[in-house]
């Protein structure tokens, strides 16, 4: 979410711990544009304004709005880093953008959105669904961080998955321990120190 600064502060401060580059992405779908060209799409304006044709005009200045309140966010969030930074801005849905940009080395933070509603969009489950089932490792922030110690969890397909040394990576960054959940169960990650 635009709005989010906290969780994103708080993935800018695990990147800068982990020593990783942090890139945002603001996708832009497309699709939103095609709906207000539709003559019978309409939009309900709450406070008794009632229902109205879609503005592609306004709709257009709404997201240049919400992509500049994005950018400025994730800058004042990676101001005082020590790695690279970059924000990009795409247009797509957000699954196809992330299936195009992510690679095996890559972690994808998911911000959980602070409205459950959010939550529900199809936008944020195709985000789900496309981190999910990227190269890629998933990384889920919650919405309201109510605490700063606790262990890591992983949730792993089995003992050679990547996101158990990413996990790793994360837990010593922090100074955690490490909790690896799989399909035979949960336990602890060995304690070897991690490598690489």
């Amino acid at each position: 979410s635009a709005k989010d600064y906290v969780s994103v502060a708080f993935a800018a401060e695990l990147a800068d711990l982990m020593g990783l580059d942090l890139l945002g992405v603001f996708a832009e779908d497309d699709r939103l544009m095609d709906l207000a060209g539709l003559s019978c799409a309409r939009e309900l304006r709450l406070a008794g304004d009632g229902w109205h044709r879609l503005d592609a005009q306004q709709l257009e200045r709404g997201l240049s709005l919400l992509a500049a309140e994005a950018r400025r966010h994730f800058r004042e969030a990676a101001k005082a880093l020590r790695v690279g930074v970059r924000f990009d801005l795409a247009k797509g849905q957000i699954g196809e953008t992330i299936f195009a940009q992510s690679m095996a080395d890559d972690i994808i933070a998911i911000v959980e959105p602070v409205n459950l509603a959010e939550r529900m969009t199809h936008q944020f489950r195709q985000l789900l669904n496309a981190a999910m089932n990227t190269v890629a490792s998933a990384l889920m922030i919650p919405s309201r961080i109510s605490r700063r110690k606790g262990p890591v969890v992983v949730v792993a397909s089995g003992e050679g998955d990547p996101s158990i040394q990413i996990g790793l990576r994360v837990a010593q960054a922090v100074h955690e321990r490490l909790i690896v959940l799989t399909a035979a169960g949960a336990g602890e990650a060995p304690s070897v120190p991690f490598a690489g």
